[in-house]
């Protein structure tokens, strides 16, 4: 058997024996590199990034003209998480999103690596920001 052989049994095998629920984020991690990596924290500033007096469906906004709760919204959708996700799942998704998307496992491609270091600190960051709000 030539070595492209060992290489698909090497993948079927990858795939299944794989950790559950760590599927769902590799191909997340494929899908980031053909659709291009989101806008977020790490890329810049957000849009319409100006400070706002106004209140939005009673709750106070904050710069960027997002309430508190849409804020978690969107921090827990870089974390791949549902709206309603506790303290653990947080902490569960992190973890394994950091592991999937480690500059280290993208070898020499400079491209990758650099996609990878930009989209691990956008999950880094979302991370801190969901734990800042939890402490008391």
């Amino acid at each position: 058997m030539g070595w492209t052989e060992w290489l698909i049994i090497l993948v079927v095998a990858a795939l299944l024996f794989r950790p559950r629920g760590l599927g769902k984020s590799l191909g997340n991690v494929a899908g980031s590199f053909r659709e291009g990596a989101r806008s977020g924290p790490a890329d810049g500033a957000e849009a319409g990034g100006g400070h706002s007096a106004n209140t939005q469906q009673g709750q106070a906004v904050q710069p960027g003209g997002t309430s508190p709760a849409d804020e978690r919204t969107r921090l827990l959708a870089v974390l791949e998480l549902p709206p309603d996700a506790d303290d653990e799942q947080i902490r569960r998704a992190w973890r394994e999103l950091a592991k999937v998307w480690h500059p280290d496992r993208f070898g020499q491609d400079a491209a990758l690596k650099a996609r990878a270091t930009r989209r691990l600190a956008e999950i880094n960051a979302a991370y801190e920001q969901l734990q800042r709000r939890a402490a008391p």
